[in-house]
């Protein structure tokens, strides 16, 4: 076998079962990843911690420390393994539907080894008493039309188990259970400190492992019920269970479930009674191994904060030259920039902290001391911040005005709708001009504004100008 296949025959497996009693078949629970990352040492430690702070600060006996727990009942079971001849293809079992519907169950069980009587919730508008027929003496019935507990549903249990256990300030009662959203409604919490009763709620993803009624009693109920559901299948052939049968049917697995042995095992294994401390290399933390991040020490937290360190903008920005480097520093409306007395020969603008500079100047010009250059800033397009644009000629605030007033004095009389009728050097009278240009006269830069720019009364320098088509 093993040199054809490359693998163990049957006899081989065989022998080696006989060689090792320890061993046996086991078909394993599903377990969802949730579960297996949520149930570690960390989180376990941190709600054992808080356990142990309360026993120090209140003795509770075994029957004052109380689990509570949901579990749901099906109408249609999976069926149960049989017995069939050898060779038989297919192998059938009835069953009342293909899906079953959910009533729900709590369970009470203390560390004593003790219960009360069940609660049911039934997907009904209105509660049906014979839902409750044959069902565990003591019990209660609610109607959802969800099958499942809520809040205000939630506080009729928790006075039904007050008149069980009797809980005051003076003879107080712990209760131990998962976060589920109707555990943690306000009505339910304020009746519950009413009563005197301490809640405890378990970390998320852990009660398979940490909760006594998942761990010792549910596994085996589910099993008892599923063979009464058979059993009454082969007692009334033809028909199918419904909802108003489960509690009927859940009577006697509830009692073989709820043995005293189970519920004392129970709160043993989940660490409760006695309090006994989960150790890190307990093998239920193993399926947590995988999701386990290394501990980062204190040097690698401090190289991690310095290199996200922020580093603030530098202020200036450098335009180079042939001839020399002229270095600015950036103000609110603008940058004037000193000129020297030599010539400027500016080829290559190199921009820093996200500010392009563009200028104008001629390669051989000679510029007076008194003479500012005007950069004008916007936001770079650029990752890297540098770029090579072509510079224009740089005018004065005065050469640029002059030259407005020639442009407009030069096209003021062709732009005019009206002509003036002088006569001895003096005007007499207008008359209509219907051979004139009808436009409007070019702007001058000085009072140009841009588009998105907000009116004011006083206009804008040049220097405050931003061009129209610079994004």
């Amino acid at each position: 076998m093993w040199h054809e296949y490359h693998t163990a025959g049957e006899d081989w497996f065989t022998s080696f079962m006989k060689r090792n009693q320890c061993l046996s078949l086991r078909k394993p629970e599903a377990t969802s990843q949730a579960r297996a990352a949520g149930f570690n040492y960390p989180v376990v430690h941190c709600y054992q911690v808080k356990l142990g702070g309360v026993f120090a600060r209140h003795q509770y006996p075994p029957d004052r420390i109380i689990n509570i727990d949901e579990s749901s009942n099906q109408s249609v079971m999976a069926p149960e393994t049989v017995v069939a001849i050898r060779g038989t293809k297919q192998v059938r079992q009835t069953t009342g539907a293909e899906r079953g519907t959910n009533v729900s169950m709590i369970c009470f069980g203390n560390a004593a080894g003790g219960f009360i009587p069940p609660a049911y919730v039934f997907p009904l508008k209105n509660v049906n008493r014979k839902s409750m027929n044959n069902s565990v003496p003591g019990s209660i019935a609610f109607a959802n039309g969800t099958g499942w507990f809520d809040g205000n549903i939630m506080v009729h249990v928790i006075e039904h188990l007050q008149k069980y256990v009797q809980s005051s300030k003076e003879n107080q009662l712990l209760i131990i259970w998962d976060n589920f959203s109707a555990h943690l409604d306000y009505l339910v919490v304020k009746k519950a400190n009413d009563y005197g009763m301490e809640l405890l709620t378990l970390p998320p993803h852990t009660s398979h492992e940490l909760q006594p009624l998942d761990v010792s009693v549910f596994v085996a109920m589910k099993k008892f019920i599923k063979v009464a559901h058979m059993e009454w299948y082969r007692n009334n052939p033809g028909k199918r269970i419904t909802i108003h049968e489960i509690a009927g049917l859940s009577k006697d697995p509830f009692y073989k479930a709820m043995t005293p042995a189970n519920l004392i095992s129970g709160f043993k294994r989940a660490g409760i009674y006695p309090f006994t401390l989960l150790q890190p290399d307990d093998p239920r933390f193993s399926s947590s191994l995988v999701t386990d991040l290394p501990a980062t020490s204190q040097q690698q937290v401090a190289e991690a904060l310095s290199d996200h360190e922020i580093h603030p903008p530098q202020q200036f920005i450098e335009i180079e030259g042939s001839n020399n480097i002229q270095t600015v520093e950036m103000e609110d409306e603008g940058m004037d920039i000193p000129q020297e007395e030599e010539n400027v020969l500016t080829r290559d603008c190199s921009v820093l902290c996200n500010t392009v500079a563009s200028t104008e100047i001629d390669n051989r010009q000679q510029m007076a001391n008194s003479a500012r250059e005007t950069v004008q800033g916007a936001s770079s397009q650029s990752t890297s911040g540098n770029c090579e644009t072509p510079l224009r000629r740089n005018v004065t605030k005065k050469e640029m005005e002059k030259e407005n007033s020639k442009k407009i004095r030069a096209v003021k009389s062709r732009l005019s709708n009206k002509e003036n009728i002088t006569e001895n050097g003096k005007v007499v009278a207008t008359k209509r001009n219907d051979n004139a240009v009808h436009a409007k006269g070019p702007l001058s830069v000085q009072n140009r504004q841009p588009r998105n720019a907000i009116h004011e009364k006083k206009p804008l320098s040049v220097q405050n100008r931003q061009p129209r088509n610079f994004h």
